[in-house]
Parts: C-alpha cells; sequence; structure tokens
C-alpha cells in the first residue's frame, strides 16, 4: 500500500496543497514556470506552502550522500525487448511513479543511443512543464548532454539507421539552441536502488 502523500503548488494555474497527484497535475500541467514539490506529511506540506517556494523548491532535489530525491523530477531510460528486437525508451514522474510519456520504440539502436534519445524526449517533455530536474543511470548518455556530442562512431555504425541519425542531429541541434535546459542528474544506483523509469520485463 502507498504511503499517502502531499503535493504542494506554489506556482499554477491553481495554487495549494493537494492529496492527489491527478490534482496536483491538473494545477501545473502546460503551466509555464510552475512551481511545485511533493512532502511526506500534510503538516509540512502546509509549513512549506505558508514559507513559499523560495524556501524549499529544488532545495531537496540531492540531499546528503546517499539520500534520494525529494523534490520532484523527471526518470527515463531506455531497453531492448528481446521480443520485439526494439529499443524503448520513457519517462516516470518521481517520485509518485506516475508515466510521463509511455514506452516509445525507437528501432535499431544502441543502449547509449537509446539512454540519449531518452534524455532527449525527456528534456522536450519537460520545456513545455517547466523546471524540474531529470534522472538517467546512464553515464555514457549523461556525457553526451553534457558535451552536446555523439562520437561518430556511434551515428555512423552500420547498426544505427539514417532515421536514427537524423534523431541524434535533431537533438544535438535542440541542446546547442537550448542551453537553458533542464538539469540533467545521474540517478545514482548504487545509493538510491534501481531507476524508477527501468523496464522491469527482465529485458
Amino acid at each position: 500500500m502507498k504511503k499517502q502523500k502531499y503535493y504542494v503548488v506554489w506556482v499554477g494555474r491553481e495554487k495549494g496543497v493537494f492529496d492527489t497527484w491527478d490534482r496536483c497535475q491538473q494545477a501545473i500541467l502546460g503551466f509555464p514556470g510552475h512551481r511545485h514539490q511533493v512532502f511526506k506529511s500534510l503538516e509540512k506540506a502546509e509549513e512549506a506552502f505558508t514559507d513559499g517556494w523560495k524556501m524549499h523548491w529544488g532545495k531537496t532535489a540531492q540531499t546528503a550522500t546517499g539520500s534520494k530525491p525529494e523534490g520532484p523530477g523527471l526518470c527515463v531510460c531506455a531497453a531492448y525487448n528481446m521480443d520485439t528486437r526494439v529499443m524503448e525508451c520513457r519517462g516516470v514522474w518521481y517520485p509518485v511513479g506516475d508515466i510521463a510519456f509511455p514506452e516509445r520504440p525507437i528501432h535499431d539502436a544502441t543502449n547509449d543511443i537509446g539512454d540519449f534519445l531518452a534524455i532527449m524526449h525527456g528534456l522536450a517533455h519537460l520545456r513545455k512543464l517547466g523546471s524540474d530536474p531529470i534522472y538517467s543511470d546512464s553515464i555514457t548518455a549523461l556525457s553526451w548532454v553534457r558535451s552536446r556530442t555523439v562520437p561518430l562512431c556511434e551515428v555512423g555504425s552500420a547498426h544505427v539507421p539514417a532515421t536514427i541519425g537524423k534523431m541524434i542531429a535533431g537533438s544535438l541541434k535542440w541542446l546547442n539552441e537550448n542551453p537553458d535546459h533542464n538539469p540533467v542528474c545521474k540517478w545514482n544506483v548504487a545509493e538510491w536502488g534501481e531507476n524508477p523509469a527501468r523496464f522491469t520485463r527482465g529485458n
């Protein structure tokens, strides 16, 4: 049974403390520059709402070593489906666990490219919603986002078709044109457990 959580919306089409993610989503989705955060108790949520977003928002994204992020974020992951032979990616809202964007097929991509494109799907998704961080457990994909470069050996691989090459080129162009994109962070699997967006069907 899931523990009750409370969602504070400081900036949105509706402000307040909500007891379901659905109500919180209705208040923030599509609202530019929204500010919201999840809390474990109603008392803390009400105190935070009174304090205002500047005292809380984004300050618990990564607290002490070993502690999971407490603030809201979007986790992304890609995985190869052995049954369909297709790479898929998806996004999951953290910490509530709801699907942000469903499984998207990425035909004939490598694992690293799949994770990179998963991050890019996430960044494009978040661009319309607010400034929450995005999390991935792929060190390689994260380095490509930071450097805004994908090695030519990856793009020119015999296993990577032209359609994937165009997606990568488009993603790099977007990164260069949007240097102020949402924070992209490493999901620390060793200390926080599995990435919430990880596919669990055994592939």
